[in-house]
């Protein structure tokens, strides 16, 4: 792995133990009976799963991505709105 690459797996293994932590001290793993780990690798997976299906809405309606930001948890594109589908009412 290089520097980058190390780097940022470092920053989302601190996220993920800082959720974690964060769950904890609510106590929102309570009402699941889940431990608070566990709840975290979900709750980052959901993320991950949003910043992939706004990627693929963003393709279906024709925005380009001009840009990838790397967050703590995935990537993520700043979008330039591209023409509108003719014929989508708007």
């Amino acid at each position: 792995m290089n520097t980058v690459a190390i780097e940022f797996h470092e920053k989302q293994e601190a996220f993920r133990k800082e959720l974690a932590g964060l769950l904890n001290r609510h106590s929102m793993e309570n009402g699941s009976n889940t431990p608070d780990y566990l709840l975290a690798d979900y709750l980052i997976a959901c993320l991950r799963g949003l910043d992939s299906a706004i990627r693929m809405r963003d393709g279906h309606y024709g925005y380009r991505q001009f840009t990838h930001v790397v967050v703590g948890i995935g990537t993520s594109g700043n979008v330039e709105r591209g023409p509108r589908p003719s014929g989508d009412g708007q």
